[in-house]
């Protein structure tokens, strides 16, 4: 398994595989709410694999997924989304 902290808008891995987990959590100060998105692609668009509204003051937690991805993974943080930490755990 191979996981990579988001923190902002980023590619995460090109080609296919398995999502296991999304864990989301705040950063650094309190976080304000907002949309996470995580995409089957390279870019902020395509197949939604799993999409969160964060709320204020969220407290840690995973969502065990296991879906598969085949053409990436890209997380995605709409515009009022701020200090909040998204790792996606995949293989």
């Amino acid at each position: 398994m191979i996981s990579k902290v988001c923190t902002a808008d980023t590619a995460v891995v090109t080609g296919q595989g398995q999502l296991h987990t999304v864990t989301i959590g705040p950063n650094t100060g309190s976080v304000t709410a907002g949309l996470v998105t995580v995409y089957d692609k390279t870019a902020e668009s395509g197949t939604v694999l799993y999409q969160e509204w964060v709320v204020a003051g969220v407290v840690g937690h995973s969502i065990t997924l296991d879906v598969n991805y085949y053409t990436g993974l890209y997380v995605g943080f709409d515009s009022t989304l701020a200090n909040a930490v998204v790792t996606v755990t995949y293989q």
